[in-house]
């Protein structure tokens, strides 16, 4: 009877101590881990480089990131970096990760920052990620990349029902549900094409609050609700977001279904610097209507954003065209955006002229009285020529 006293002490003891270095491995292990053998891989994979500070988890189900960061592929400055973490927290539901399922409450991103860089070359730090995983993902799977619809022949697909992914694809991503997520973002646009020496910076911060986010692997049809509100980070007021994203389970990330939806006003191009020439218009008072709707990875007939200009005027090479043409006070531009989501297409300066057009046909009156040349109005114009052609007319 003492031997096996003995030995079920001896049991417990080995079991606390087997727990204690499991829980030892799981507090301290993982940072060393990743920085062995997953940070050579992203950056054999996706050609560029990571970085963890320090990466850790727990036996109750608490797990943690600080200071983790994916580097700009080579050919782009180094800051900013295409993500950083400042921290992560979340906790893991145990008994579904039992069974396989990965459920994630209460997950946090603090002081996080995804930023899309263009370098002198023209090119998108996104771009040359996402090209990098298209060939992993195509390696893996054995299918060929998803193709955009001309802007000519836009998808003749009609509006999909709540799409269900295709067994190929939902091998891709493991079985993730995210309860509730919250998370404090700035979004970054640092633009270094024709700035060698200074880039352009715009840095929006943004709080994303959502729910039941799940991949297709989990087995379920709900769409996640994701509420995306914020404004410039110097300048509260301005660029104020207002956005609802409707999230499908995600089977592949570079091709999701998705609808945008919301508004992001008080707008002032004229902090866009070049970027404000390349778009052929500028105006210190915009505000964007986002109506977006994406079927796995492919933007839909009707997808768009619509631009409601105070005080607009032409910028860049339009105005170069047409130095002494003035657009009305109030102008609306219809921007259809096309293509995929890894690769999407938008014409602005088509756009600009076709709004421009449709407004002189729509209030005709009214585009004659406020569309100047040369400090005249078009009304003006015309009825000093009508009044000079009666002058030669002899009744």
């Amino acid at each position: 009877m003492k031997k096996l006293g003995r030995f079920i002490r001896g049991l417990i003891i080995l079991t606390i101590i087997v727990v204690a270095l499991v829980e030892v491995f799981l507090r301290i292990g993982i940072t060393p881990l990743y920085r062995k053998a997953v940070s050579p891989l992203t950056e054999s994979k996706m050609l560029c480089q990571s970085s963890l500070q320090r990466g850790w988890a727990s036996l109750a189900g608490t797990v943690g990131i600080d200071e983790f960061i994916i580097h700009n592929p080579a050919g782009f400055p180094s800051d900013p970096p295409t993500l950083a973490v400042g921290s992560l927290r979340a906790h893991i539901d145990t008994r579904e990760a039992r069974q396989g399922r990965i459920v994630l409450e209460d997950f946090t991103l603090n002081e996080t920052a995804i930023a899309i860089v263009r370098n002198a070359d023209g090119k998108l730090n996104t771009a040359a990620i996402r090209d990098a995983l298209t060939r992993l993902q195509q390696a893996s799977t054995g299918t060929p990349p998803t193709t955009a619809p001309s802007e000519e022949a836009p998808s003749p697909r009609p509006a999909p029902p709540e799409p269900l992914p295709t067994e190929s694809t939902v091998a891709a991503l493991p079985p993730l549900r995210v309860v509730t997520a919250s998370a404090y973002i700035d979004l970054i646009f640092a633009d270094y094409m024709n700035r060698p020496d200074k880039s352009f910076r715009l840095d929006l911060a943004i709080v994303a609050t959502g729910s039941e986010i799940t991949t297709a692997a989990y087995g379920t049809t709900n769409w996640a609700s994701i509420e995306l509100t914020g404004s410039i980070r110097q300048a509260p007021e301005a660029y104020q977001t207002d956005l609802t994203l409707s999230l499908a389970p995600l089977a592949d990330p570079l091709a999701p279904s998705f609808r945008l939806a919301g508004t992001i006003a008080q707008i002032d191009m004229s902090e866009l610097g070049a970027l404000q020439d390349e778009l052929g218009i500028t105006s210190s008072n915009i505000v964007l209507s986002v109506n977006m709707t994406a079927d796995s990875g492919v933007f839909m007939p009707g997808s768009q954003i619509q631009a409601r200009m105070k005080n607009a005027t032409l910028a860049g090479e339009l105005a170069t065209k047409h130095p002494k043409l003035k657009l009305p006070p109030d102008l609306s531009i219809t921007i259809p955006i096309i293509g995929t989501v890894a690769e999407p297409s938008c014409n602005v300066t088509a756009a600009v002229v076709g709004s421009v057009i449709r407004n002189v046909g729509n209030n005709l009156d009214y585009i004659l009285d406020n569309t100047t040349i040369d400090g005249e109005s078009l009304q003006e114009k015309a009825n000093e020529e009508v009044n000079r052609l009666l002058k030669k007319i002899k009744f």
